[in-house]
């Protein structure tokens, strides 16, 4: 499955606002592509996405809302069959989100794997139907 075009603009436009310390436009984007590939039936870009509204959240000091966008999206992402080294950096991200312990550097490697695993273009479902909470 290929991500929605739209959708995917919109995330772009969030990474490139983010890199250019816009960040209330860059939250604005990454939301509205969230909720595009929500609607879409595209978990796992909206699962990629919401790793980039975390870091976003994290750098801006909004640890609370950064827990509860990556604990959605730890649950998004083990629905999928990825590469083993992905799994390996969402395991490591899950146990830091539910000790509270989340960090940029932790964060940094889950989104530099998933943008590595050729999957991410590629998906196999595991699980129908996973949830996608509203952004």
């Amino acid at each position: 499955m290929v991500p929605d075009l739209k959708h995917k603009y919109l995330w772009l436009e969030g990474i490139i606002n983010h890199g250019r310390g816009r960040t209330e436009i860059a939250e604005v984007k990454y939301r509205e592509g969230w909720k595009g590939f929500e609607n879409a039936d595209q978990p796992l870009y909206a699962a990629v996405l919401m790793l980039d509204l975390a870091a976003l959240y994290l750098e801006a000091g909004r640890e609370a809302e950064a827990v509860d966008v990556l604990q959605a999206a730890c649950r998004i992402l083990t629905s999928f069959n990825l590469y083993e080294d992905t799994i390996a950096s969402i395991g490591l991200l899950k146990t830091a989100v539910d000790r509270l312990q989340v960090s940029e550097t932790v964060l940094a490697e889950v989104r530099s794997a998933m943008r590595r695993d050729p999957l991410v273009a590629l998906p196999k479902r595991t699980e129908p139907g996973a949830n996608i909470p509203a952004p």
